[in-house]
Formats: structure tokens, sequence, C-alpha cells
């Protein structure tokens, strides 16, 4: 991966601390891989976990994965692990201690190839 986008910055705080700052030039090709797919999961009792596979080509084992909802996810916890080639799992498990019931929305994921950092 090239190296010469990344440029330090010093701030003062009463003391110099460097602080890395990425800037990403035009020609710089977008890193991550990132999928969607529509959900409409059915009532989660307390405790419940759903899980939903999305595409994600080019995702590996060991790859870092992050999961959104374009709904309020209430009291429910969420996550997202790459699971096999090409293939991102986002778990929603409800954790409000009573049932929920989620609108139908998107689920997005972003996967960042484990060799960038």
């Amino acid at each position: 991966m090239k190296r010469n986008w990344l440029s330090f910055v010093t701030f003062a705080l009463g003391f110099a601390i460097a602080v890395p700052l990425v800037v990403l030039h035009a020609d710089t090709p977008r890193m991550g891989i990132f999928s969607e797919a529509v959900s409409d999961p059915a009532s989660q009792a307390d405790g419940v976990m759903i899980a939903n596979n999305i595409t994600a080509e080019g995702a590996i084992l060991g790859d870092f994965c992050l999961a959104s909802l374009s709904v309020d996810v209430l009291d429910v916890t969420v996550t997202c692990a790459i699971t096999a080639a090409a293939v991102a799992t986002v778990v929603i498990q409800n954790e409000s201690g009573s049932a929920l019931d989620l609108a139908a929305h998107t689920q997005r994921v972003a996967v960042f190839k484990s060799g960038q950092f």
C-alpha cells in the first residue's frame, strides 16, 4: 500500500504531540469493500440473535468488518464478521429485556482488508 498520502500534523496543546492525519488524494483508490442488503427481521424475543449474510466480493477471513443499519437500533447489539470468502455476516441481538420488532431496513457493511493497517 502506498504511504505517500500519509502526512503528520503536530497540534500544540500546551505541549507538542504528533498525530497522524490521513489525507486521501483524488488518485488514491477507495480502500475497502462496501455492500448492502435489505432486511425485514421477524420480532425478536429478549436474548434472541438474528444473522444475515451479505455478499462482500473480495472479503476473506481475517478482514475487518463494520455494520450499520438504516433504522434506530433500539437496544440491540449489531456486530459484523467475515465468516467465509466474500461473505459478511451481520448479527443483531436483542438485549432490551423485552420483545422488539425492527422495521424493514438496509444493512450496510464496510470491509477493510487486514493488510491495510
